[in-house]
Order: structure tokens, then sequence, then C-alpha cells
């Protein structure tokens, strides 16, 4: 082989990345989207990492109104179902979009659901069907699936 060493310096040849105005693109895309994310967390130390950002403790309806009519493009919904048996996380979710299919049909907000689960044995994937049965089907994704990032 004839590999040959490059130095880190080639890099100087290119313009630096506009992080910030990266970043501002990003925000007004967000906020001119007009769609609002409900972030379930299903323990309690994956709502420590965030700020300034709206944290509620049940999923009842008014609650989920009160978030969907924050300013913010996003709030989190501690379930703390991490301990839940399969047949509970599934009634909570379905409880939680049955919750969210009306309050935001009746706000007129559209919503994205994820699940930050951490737990290698939680809701994920077979959870995530109580989402399609509480929101009778309606929206874009009408399977129920998710989508498993393993980050957050």
């Amino acid at each position: 082989m004839n590999e040959q060493a490059v130095s880190v310096k080639i890099l100087d040849r290119y313009p630096a990345v506009d992080t910030a105005g990266i970043d501002e693109m990003l925000q007004e895309e967000i906020k001119n989207s007009g769609i609002k994310i409900l972030v379930l967390d299903d323990d309690p130390t994956g709502v420590q990492t965030v700020h300034d950002i709206s944290v509620y403790t049940d999923w009842s309806e008014e609650s989920i109104r009160q978030g969907l009519m924050e300013d913010s493009r996003l709030f989190y919904i501690l379930t703390n179902s991490r301990g839940f048996t399969m047949e509970q996380t599934r009634k909570v979710h379905r409880t939680i979009a049955e919750n969210v299919v009306k309050a935001a049909g009746e706000l007129g907000i559209r919503t994205v659901i994820m699940s930050r689960s951490d737990s290698s044995a939680g809701p994920l994937p077979d959870g995530t069907t109580g989402f399609k049965r509480g929101s009778g089907g309606k929206g874009r994704n009408k399977t129920g699936r998710g989508n498993p990032v393993p980050l957050f």
C-alpha cells in the first residue's frame, strides 16, 4: 500500500461552518412548522437533561391542552412507566393518544409524539400500539409504528 499522511491543516482551506446561521435556520423551520412535539419519558432521569421546557407529570386532557397552548414547540410528559407491564404501558399510551387527538383537534394543532424510552425491556416497539388505538388511526401515520432511535 502506498498510504500518505495528510495534515489536518488541509481543513483550513475550507470556510468555517456557520453554526449560528444553521441554528437560526433550524429554529425558524421549527417555529414555522406549526407542529407541536410531545415527548413521553418513561423515567424521571430523562427529564433532568432538559431546560426551559415544560414537563407534565400527568396526561390529562387539561394538561395536554395546556402544553399544546404554550409558545414552545415541545413539551414533555413524564409517564414514569419504565416499571409498567406492557399492558399498562399500552393503556397509558392509548389514553395519551386519545387526549392528544381530542385537544389538538379542538385547537387545530398538528402533533408528533415521541417516546424517550431508555429501557431495553420497556415499551418499544410493542408499547407504541397504544398510540394507534388511542388515535383511532388518525393522522398520516395510520400504522402506529415508531422508529426506534438509540439516542435523543
